[in-house]
């Protein structure tokens, strides 16, 4: 058997079973369990032809995603001048933006977030880096999609965008402190996260991507999603939300790559900042837990090399990957807050 770059090989060679699988939801258990036989049957039949397993080489293309080993580019050479970036009041989005701040091409950052005082600070940072810098701060939650396009398209007007980070995001920490117009605080949380996390996202970058398209215009799209995304099960919705995050990066990636038009997902792990706090408080333990600096340094690295998928750290996301493929109920430990 050829190399495999997907699943197409295998999957043909299921074919002869496609109707039964079909049709298996109308079968007996007994039916179904011969059903499970020759499939296992077929797979193995194919193993014993190819070299490695299966599940290998899925475990082969997945860790070739996150070494870049097929998508990055060394010699990439696009550089923003304006820079937008949300949730930029703390955090990952602060921190890259000072990482920019100090860079020759960075003209313009343009930063917003939930909290004003946090935003003026964080700008009073970037001006001590960079005295020449045009810094612009907005009070603004992601949430808001005609706030969010007004302000994108009039600040574009001024200072035309041509990278934007779409960084803002809560878990249920942060999703149980805020308004709510429900009584249940599941449903309350289930609104707010997928809310922020994912229609958040969609309000901060369509509007950017419409810009880039109508103007013919270079720019680079990134997506703060999470080693989560890997196994979204165990990390209730916020794991589902930012598994969205992920698989709408790579789509996106896919289609405007022929425009000049360069999108990039980040998949971090627990990061040293504030909105780690709340969690530990709760008895959860990061081992892997990077500090922020490192964090940057890393994304920075992976965005300056135009890399599908930035991992760090990248154990924690191979680590999700393996765990994500033994079933459901397995992937639970005892004390989990699923939310």
């Amino acid at each position: 058997m050829k190399n495999l770059t997907g699943m197409e090989e295998i999957l043909s060679q299921l074919q002869s079973l496609k109707g039964e699988l079909n049709a298996s939801i109308f079968k007996s258990i007994e039916e179904k369990k011969k059903t499970l036989e020759k499939v296992c049957k077929a797979v193995s039949t194919i193993e014993q032809k190819s070299e490695g397993t299966i599940y290998e080489k899925i475990l082969r293309q997945y860790i070739k995603d996150l070494l870049g080993l097929d998508d990055s580019n060394p010699k990439f050479k696009f550089r923003p001048s304006t820079i937008f970036i949300t949730g930029g009041n703390g955090g990952i989005g602060a921190g890259l933006a000072k990482s920019y701040a100090v860079e020759k091409t960075t003209k313009t950052l343009i930063l917003t977030g939930r909290n004003e005082k946090k935003l003026e600070k964080t700008k009073k940072e970037l001006l001590k880096l960079n005295g020449k810098l045009i810094i612009i701060t907005k009070n603004l939650n992601v949430r808001n999609k005609e706030a969010m396009l007004n302000f994108i398209n009039e600040t574009d007007k001024k200072y035309p965008i041509d990278m934007v980070v779409a960084n803002a995001g809560i878990g249920f920490a942060q999703a149980s402190n805020s308004k709510t117009k429900f009584k249940s605080e599941f449903v309350h949380c289930q609104e707010a996260i997928l809310e922020t996390n994912m229609v958040g996202v969609l309000n901060t970058i369509l509007p950017v991507l419409d810009i880039f398209k109508t103007n013919k215009r270079q720019g680079q799209v990134v997506l703060i999603s999470s080693s989560a995304a890997y196994l979204p099960v165990r990390y209730g919705t916020y794991g589902a939300s930012k598994t969205f995050v992920k698989n709408y990066g790579k789509f996106l990636r896919r289609v405007l790559a022929k425009e000049s038009i360069y999108v990039n997902v980040v998949t971090p792990d627990c990061i040293d900042t504030d909105i780690s706090i709340p969690y530990k408080k709760m008895g959860m333990v990061f081992p892997d837990e990077l500090e922020l600096d490192d964090c940057i340094e890393r994304m920075r690295k992976g965005l300056d090399e135009n890399r599908g998928v930035v991992a760090m750290p990248m154990w924690q996301s191979v680590d999700n990957i393996i765990k994500g493929s033994i079933p459901v109920k397995s992937q639970f430990k005892e004390g989990d807050f699923h939310v």
